[in-house]
């Protein structure tokens, strides 16, 4: 109990702050996406109807508003009618031309918003700039320290709060309201620290997995799914003419096998979404002979192997993607809760030792 009350005083203390930052950065990145379209409707919804043009008509376009050295890495097509077409580009970032589909008209480029960028820097480095080569990131490392400390805060934190008889048991899951200043926001760090402990110890896991690697070996192998490097699937390498009237075959083909999902078309192969629940990276990617719409075959994701599933529902149990909306408002409030707790702990201790002077 000494040792838990010790780490839990002792490591906040000095990382509070930083928690506060993490914390809150993660918890606006929830609802990146969909804040984002509400403010662009213009880029992502189309009201224009018919029969879609072809990717033979559609890639081209959205490349000519392009400098000359852009190509196509591949074509997002929605399983709902009214969101246009995603033209992904090759090479690094998240570049991607927005068309619709039913006029063939370039609607634009999907553009992170300066504060969502801000965010993104503020969660991963604290806004640390890129390091030289060979330099230590020394971002992405007081992340990745400061989440460890959160992890062992929230541990001790439990032991702390757990009832160790009926009488406290009964108040461990209350937030009195009407007994004054510091009962209320002991309370709330107390109790409410406990309601949103288990969500910020799996944001904290998953997130370390990509912080150490000493950590992520030892998570995977401990799931079971050690070997190697995180598994990518990757396109075949694009010829120099990329035939776009192939694509809308293999699109074609793939869409009377699974007509409601979202499809993915590239090189070779046409990925298809398995849904927004579980693990959102989840997808069945149908194989292309180079040079003709002849199928091959399909890797199922029931077959991948261990570690693609593991990775893939480590990003889901990170952001909340796995349970869908309702689990994503959930992970919001749990990391807002993170941000506000070291706050109240804060004042709980500048109030104790105000006591002592």
């Amino acid at each position: 109990m000494k040792l838990s009350r010790f780490l839990h005083l002792w490591l906040s203390v000095p990382f509070g702050v930083l928690i506060v930052l993490i914390c809150f950065s993660g918890a606006t990145l929830v609802f990146e996406k969909e804040i984002t379209e509400a403010l662009h409707p213009e880029l992502y919804k189309v009201t224009s109807s018919g029969a879609p043009r072809p990717l033979s008509e559609i890639v081209p376009a959205a490349l000519a508003s392009l400098p000359d050295s852009a190509r196509a890495a591949g074509v997002e097509v929605s399983a709902a009618a009214d969101r246009p077409y995603k033209v992904n580009i090759a090479g690094k970032g998240r570049r991607a031309v927005l068309v619709d589909q039913y006029t063939g008209r370039v609607l634009g480029e999907s553009v992170r918003p300066p504060f969502f960028k801000a965010m993104h820097s503020l969660h991963g480095s604290l806004m640390f700039g890129r390091p030289a080569e060979g330099a230590v990131a020394w971002g992405p490392l007081i992340v990745g320290t400061t989440t460890l400390v959160l992890l062992i805060v929230l541990i001790t934190g439990l032991v702390l709060w757990w009832p160790r008889s009926r009488r406290s048991r009964r108040r461990a899951f209350r937030i009195p309201v009407r007994k004054g200043a510091f009962p209320f926001w002991f309370a709330l760090h107390d109790a409410g620290g406990m309601y949103v402990s288990l969500f910020l110890m799996a944001m904290c896991v998953t997130g370390l997995t990509w912080s150490f690697d000493w950590f992520s070996k030892g998570y995977y192998a401990l799931l079971g799914a050690s070997g190697g490097e995180n598994v990518k699937t990757t396109s075949a390498a694009p010829r120099k003419e990329v035939d776009y009237a192939l694509w809308d075959k293999e699109l074609e083909q793939v869409r009377r096998m699974v007509p409601e999902q979202t499809l993915t078309v590239a090189e070779g192969e046409v990925k298809a979404s398995l849904g927004a629940f579980g693990n959102a990276r989840a997808a069945d990617v149908y194989k292309f002979e180079l040079g003709t719409d002849v199928m091959t075959g399909a890797d199922r994701y029931s077959e991948s192997p261990r570690r693609v599933k593991v990775s893939g529902w480590t990003g889901s149990l990170h952001n909340g993607s796995w349970g869908g909306l309702p689990m994503r408002i959930i992970y919001m409030l749990a990391a807002l809760a993170g941000a506000i707790l070291p706050l109240t702990g804060y004042y709980l201790w500048l109030h104790r030792l105000r006591r002592r002077v």
